[in-house]
């Protein structure tokens, strides 16, 4: 099981990165391995055609859901305040949404 955080900045970098033999996050995460899935996923990488990338991470996603190499029990989003009328709220290292439970606006 994987709790993720949400930190990919794309779609390429979360499949390359989360999911494919040698991916970084997977090799700690789930060490995984498909060369159908790296297939697709390089193909999608390689494409300037955004419907190709498209049906090709569709094909990829279905793998995953089908082989299920890592089960996510949750996410975490960075959290950012951007109004003056905040008041009691905090960032937190963790990027825990729960500064927001002291928060009000004024």
């Amino acid at each position: 099981m994987f709790h993720a955080g949400d930190g990919w900045a794309t779609v390429d970098d979360m499949m390359e990165q989360g999911y494919t033999s040698n991916g970084l996050a997977n090799s700690i995460i789930a060490q995984w391995k498909n060369p159908e899935f790296d297939k697709l996923v390089a193909q999608a990488e390689a494409t300037q055609d955004l419907g190709q990338a498209k049906s090709l991470y569709l094909k990829a996603q279905q793998i995953i859901l089908d082989q299920e190499p890592v089960l996510t029990t949750g996410a975490q989003y960075s959290v950012v305040a951007v109004t003056p009328k905040l008041q009691g709220f905090f960032g937190r290292a963790d990027n825990s949404n729960r500064a927001l439970i002291t928060s009000t606006l004024g």
